[in-house]
């Protein structure tokens, strides 16, 4: 890939992980004025094809997470917390405590090649009903992980 090259077209979302969803969503809107949320179950029911450090899981086991989402400008802001299951939200948590988890990008065509001409490791991806998301970890080339769907 030539220097000026973009490996990803845009920001499209910041992601946090909390022990508490609806607490964080409820201080963003009361204290920050930012809302309204919409916040759903992501459960093993609305959630297949999951893989977890390259290890499928099957669509059965267990997995639930609470998501909040809102749209702030031009990015939207997600809240999830990890309630069961292996996850990389569950995984950061216990690894770091609460904090910005991910940065979702509109990726391009080159941005997979370059994930894995750069080491980077696909960390997670999932279904949801007919979009498909992944996550890698670019924390020793920029610092966050990045999602793409």
């Amino acid at each position: 890939m030539e220097k000026n090259e973009k490996a990803f077209e845009s920001f499209l979302q910041v992601c946090t992980v909390v022990k508490d969803a609806k607490k964080a969503a409820e201080t963003w809107e009361k204290a920050y004025g930012i809302g309204p949320w919409e916040i759903v179950h992501a459960t093993e029911e609305n959630c297949r094809g999951r893989k977890f450090h390259g290890v499928s899981i099957p669509d059965d086991e267990p997995h639930d997470a609470i998501v909040a989402m809102s749209e702030l400008g031009n990015l939207y802001l997600e809240i999830i917390q990890p309630i069961s299951g292996s996850s990389p939200y569950a995984e950061f948590l216990q690894e770091h405590g609460e904090g910005i988890h991910h940065l979702a990008i509109r990726q391009n065509d080159r941005f997979v090649p370059l994930m894995q001409e750069r080491g980077n490791e696909e960390i997670f991806s999932v279904w949801i009903g007919d979009k498909f998301y992944a996550y890698y970890d670019t924390r020793k080339d920029l610092g966050f992980i990045t999602e793409t769907f």
